[in-house]
């Protein structure tokens, strides 16, 4: 018997609303791997550079952090953080294994200095990271960015801390010398660590992550000395007092050497790199306020009777 129009549009509504209800029911299924999550990082940095070239257990300073982490699916995330603390070097620290062991004693070059930083990162999960429902709870990864940072380095002066960019401790200022540098720069972040979901509101993880900066100045070393009267006309005695301190560890007058003597390495720029722990709260809703407690109930399948 043919089926008067008027049922066709009954069952073709009956259909569409059926059809709508099954996704919006499922949507979770679908969108459960996508999901926001703020966490914290506390541990600390390890500067390399002119005065410290090697990892320096005597150098390690404070950082701690925060961060705010979009995952787009079990392997891929994208991460935006801020980060702060210190970083140091001391050629006192030389160890006597190093080739230039002797040279760093009698250059006596120390510094400190502040450090805030921004990055973006991406993320990869290698084997795969979902805490809800606890579905795949620990994972290695890795990630890669960029990122930009603050530092300001200081010495100690007759105990007094003295910003060193200021004074120009290489000639930079001077005529026929560089500018002065700027205590801002670039950086590529990379590295890894490993994550585990306590339970599928809480992760906790540990992390390592080198920068690969675009300055060779976060020590203030970088290329030549200037002769100490060249540099006290030109910045003044405190700059050469704090450019040369090979006087103070030989315990005699300040030390003067000709203008182009190497003071640093200007092929290689610094490095810094950021270890600790890792602690984030996830926000799985993800916008589908308490969708996912009802897609707990219906996590076997669609509902087929509305």
């Amino acid at each position: 018997m043919l089926k008067s129009p008027t049922y066709f549009r009954t069952e073709n509504n009956t259909f569409m609303k059926r059809t709508f209800w099954c996704l919006l029911v499922c949507l979770p299924l679908f969108a459960n791997s996508q999901h926001t999550e703020v966490g914290i990082f506390a541990g600390v940095n390890s500067y390399s550079g002119d005065i410290s070239k090697h990892f320096d257990i005597a150098e390690l300073k404070e950082a701690y952090g925060g961060f705010v982490r979009y995952n787009f699916n079990d392997y891929v995330g994208l991460r935006l953080g801020i980060n702060g603390g210190r970083m140091s070097g001391d050629d006192a620290h030389a160890s006597p294994s190093e080739e230039w062991y002797e040279y760093r004693l009698e250059r006596n070059l120390s510094f400190t200095s502040s450090l805030v930083e921004g990055s973006l990162v991406a993320e990869v999960n290698l084997f795969g990271y979902q805490p809800y429902n606890l579905q795949k709870v620990i994972s290695p990864y890795i990630f890669g960015g960029v990122s930009f940072f603050h530092f300001n380095p200081k010495a100690e002066y007759n105990n007094e801390w003295v910003a060193l960019q200021p004074l120009g401790t290489e000639g930079q200022g001077m005529d026929g010398f560089a500018a002065p540098y700027k205590r801002t720069s670039f950086a590529i972040p990379f590295g890894g660590g490993l994550k585990y979901a306590v339970n599928d509101l809480w992760n906790i993880g540990i992390e390592v992550g080198l920068r690969k900066t675009f300055t060779d100045y976060i020590d203030d070393v970088s290329t030549d000395y200037v002769s100490r009267n060249e540099l006290i006309a030109g910045n003044g005695e405190l700059a050469a007092n704090l450019a040369n301190r090979t006087g103070e560890y030989l315990g005699t007058e300040p030390v003067s050497v000709p203008t182009g003597t190497t003071r640093g390495n200007p092929l290689v720029d610094d490095w810094f790199t950021l270890m600790g722990i890792t602690v984030s709260y996830n926000f799985l809703d993800n916008g589908l306020v308490g969708w996912r407690k009802n897609n707990r109930r219906n996590r076997n399948g669609c509902p087929t009777n509305f």
